[in-house]
């Protein structure tokens, strides 16, 4: 063509033309040959208004989405606040349904990706923070036997010859030593409305078994041991101190 133009000078002259001027009149009060206008009208009339955009001068883009269409960009940031739950996929879905995009290459999910990682302050919401809760009061450590215990019970476990146990043990804290327990086996029998009936019988694991509080050492364990056999539990308070 010859004669630099810049783009609000190729918008105007088809906009003018639209409005009725002649290509000869356009070029005589641009200063411009009749051949320029006449070339940019034919881009416009046959690809529309980004024909007639000015090539990108410079070096070239870097960075996630540095050669794509600004109008991706544009669009795939307006889709992403609008809808801040759709992901990649789903946003590069939408992108090549979109009319205004039609022609234009999309990119790949993971260049699209890269570049909503750049915009993550402003797209994403941020989360509350977790309710921070006082600290438990501390607890006294035990340094000598009978200081405290420790009560553990603990699920269903197989044992050679006997089946499946569930056993609960007594530890002292200090020294760690198997004060007392009971030994509560698990059968089944019988299925009833689909449901299994599970038996609980219980057997001790101390050799020496002694009544309800009469542990020489006052070991509170044993009254406890008591109540719950109270309550059905056919357990039976078995003591290894003294």
């Amino acid at each position: 063509m010859g004669q630099p133009t810049s783009h609000a000078m190729r918008v105007a002259m088809v906009k003018r033309h639209e409005a009725g001027e002649t290509l000869a009149q356009i070029a005589t009060s641009l200063q411009l040959s009749a051949y320029t206008v006449r070339t940019y009208w034919r881009r416009h009339r046959k690809h529309g208004w980004t024909a007639i955009q000015p090539p990108r001068t410079g070096p070239p883009g870097t960075g996630p989405l540095g050669q794509a269409h600004p109008r991706v960009k544009y669009v795939l940031l307006r889709l992403k606040r609008q809808h801040p739950g759709w992901g990649v996929d789903k946003l590069r879905l939408e992108l090549t349904r979109r009319p205004s995009l039609q022609g234009i290459p999309i990119p790949q999910r993971s260049a699209l990706a890269a570049y909503l990682a750049g915009f993550r302050a402003r797209l994403y919401r941020p989360r509350r923070r977790p309710t921070r809760r006082p600290p438990d009061p501390a607890r006294p450590v035990a340094t000598q036997p009978h200081q405290g215990w420790q009560i553990d019970v603990k699920g269903d476990e197989p044992v050679l010859g006997i089946g499946r146990v569930a056993p609960l043990m007594v530890c002292d804290t200090a020294s760690g030593a198997p004060l007392a327990g009971i030994i509560h086996t698990v059968r089944a029998r019988g299925n009833q409305q689909g449901l299994t009936a599970r038996v609980i019988q219980s057997r001790p694991i101390c050799a020496r078994s002694l009544p309800t509080g009469a542990c020489p050492m006052s070991c509170r364990w044993i009254t406890t041991a008591g109540s719950l056999a109270a309550r059905g539990a056919n357990g039976l308070a078995f003591c290894c101190c003294g």
